[in-house]
């Protein structure tokens, strides 16, 4: 379905000002413009064209300008909520006593109710951090590689659907079978189409590596179509995911994959780390320095075959945990 002309007017008046501003765009920025339900990839196409003809790149996220602008914005949140709530729990306040139930009230009589804005100002920092996290799954292929075996699984019959996505409230209450049997079928569509779209987004991507090993950095026409391309399908994958609902464990799941891979990324870096100082260091004996050069290398080798197994660099992983970890701080 496509957006209606007023919808699409308005999503692209707000990406061409939040652009101009910037003097760029990521992906965070159009998953969280766009709406979820009403976009197909015609309509995502002709928003990244209308972006490129206004000079407004859309790229991978800068992460480190992302959990800067996160940090700011949650010690504001943080100073507001102190302002509206100075504990004094002084012993002089409290009183000294021994009973728990007259130490209780008198705390309580000590704290204030939130008052509506701090109320707000937490309901707002724990749907940043939710829509943070789960953007950061969603753009992960590492994710996307633990739910293809999710869906593996619930096609075999060997995982529990109740397990993998969140049912209506009327659904949890009759535990209707008929019900859960729907839901499978409907989650393995789901995961089915996010694998068919994954796997296009695969070739472009590798087609993306190829092309920026020719042009070096440069730019081109075949580039800037390749990174459109590659940008779209994320896109979609971002948006197939989110209408999964899954279930906190499941989430979990991802999470626990993307951190996997990292520790071994973080692993064999420090393994080049560390062994490279000792390569620098005087008078070293020749079969250490032949022992330490063979860490350095394989540990190399290890990095080089994690991208080629995950079809994802050592930086984006380490970026995706870190704003998934950001993401969960906030809420």
């Amino acid at each position: 379905m496509s957006i209606e002309d007023k919808d699409r007017d308005d999503v692209m008046e707000r990406l061409l000002e939040l652009g101009g501003d910037k003097k760029y765009l990521t992906f965070d920025d159009l998953n969280r413009e766009l709406p979820d339900n009403v976009v197909s990839p015609d309509d995502i196409e002709d928003v990244l064209q209308k972006l490129e003809g206004s000079n407004i790149p859309v790229a991978d996220s800068d992460e480190r300008l992302l959990e800067q602008a996160a940090v700011v914005v949650a010690d504001d949140d943080e100073e507001s909520l102190d302002d509206d709530i100075e504990l004094d729990l002084s012993a002089g306040a409290l009183e000294k006593t021994n009973d728990p139930v007259r130490l209780y009230l008198r705390e309580m009589g000590v704290v204030p109710l939130l008052t509506r804005e701090g109320e707000v100002a937490i309901a707002k920092r724990i749907e940043r951090g939710q829509l943070k996290t789960q953007k950061a799954i969603a753009r992960s292929p590492l994710a996307v590689q633990e739910l293809h075996r999710i869906g593996e699984a619930l096609e075999a019959g060997t995982a529990n659907i109740r397990e993998i996505v969140l049912f209506s409230e009327q659904a949890e209450l009759t535990g209707d079978e008929d019900k859960a049997e729907e839901y499978r079928n409907w989650t393995i569509e789901g995961i089915q189409n996010i694998r068919k779209i994954s796997k296009q987004a695969l070739k472009e991507w590798e087609k993306l590596r190829a092309e920026q090993k020719i042009t070096r950095g440069k730019k081109g026409k075949k580039l800037t179509r390749l990174r459109r391309k590659v940008a779209r399908l994320r896109l979609e994958i971002a948006q197939e995911i989110g209408r999964l609902s899954m279930t906190e464990r499941a989430r979990q799941r991802l999470i626990n994959a993307i951190r996997a891979v990292q520790k071994d990324v973080r692993d064999s870096e420090r393994e080049i780390t560390n062994y490279t100082e000792k390569l620098t260091k005087k008078r070293i004996k020749p079969d250490d320095q032949k022992e330490f050069k063979r860490r350095v290398s394989a540990a190399k080798k290890r990095l080089v075959q994690i991208e080629a197994d995950h079809h994802v660099g050592p930086v984006e992983i380490k970026r995706s945990l870190q704003s998934i970890v950001i993401g969960e701080q906030q809420t």
